[in-house]
């Protein structure tokens, strides 16, 4: 079977955290980083470096939960400079498929995923 790569990450103003993981493996993480986010001038600028650390580039999927506004495929982050795009990053990136949503949301889907000991 091959191996298919996705990338998450949690984007806020003081660190940006980056995992990768693989379906192969169950999902199980493969590497995880975390960055200063405002020592980089993008969230780009942090994925080419974290991919680089990994040593691979061909991910199928990436979602960035992020600590800002989104609207549509475009998120602006709220103590930070920085606009995210997910079709840039799709596009920069050749990953197919790219999701932003905001913290707050994905902290919300997390908490179907805990069981009673957590």
């Amino acid at each position: 079977m091959a191996m298919t790569y996705l990338l998450s990450g949690d984007i806020g103003g003081t660190k940006t955290l980056l995992q990768l993981s693989a379906t192969a493996d169950g999902h199980a993480p493969l590497l995880q980083r975390s960055y200063a986010s405002a020592a980089y001038s993008s969230l780009t600028e942090i994925v080419d470096v974290f991919l680089d650390d990994a040593g691979i580039r061909e991910i199928a999927s990436a979602c960035f939960a992020l600590a800002g506004p989104v609207e549509g495929r475009v998120a602006r982050l709220t103590n930070l400079p920085w606009m995210v795009d997910a079709d840039e990053i799709a596009s920069r990136f050749r990953i197919k498929h790219v999701g932003l949503l905001n913290d707050f949301e994905a902290a919300g889907y997390g908490i179907a995923e805990l069981r009673e000991a957590d």
